[in-house]
């Protein structure tokens, strides 16, 4: 799975959205647009790597 999240100017994270790849390996995550700033991709791979 994949989570994006936005890294506020105060330090905290905001979680915005979070979902699996089909079978292209793509995902539509998040809103369309996205404000200016830092935000965090997590790729969660333990498992496939299990």
């Amino acid at each position: 799975s994949i989570a994006l999240a936005r890294l506020r100017d105060s330090g905290e994270v905001s979680h915005l959205a979070d979902g699996l790849t089909n079978d292209d390996g793509r995902l539509a995550l998040g809103p369309e647009l996205l404000d200016p700033g830092t935000y965090l991709l997590t790729f969660a791979t333990g498992a496939y790597f299990a």
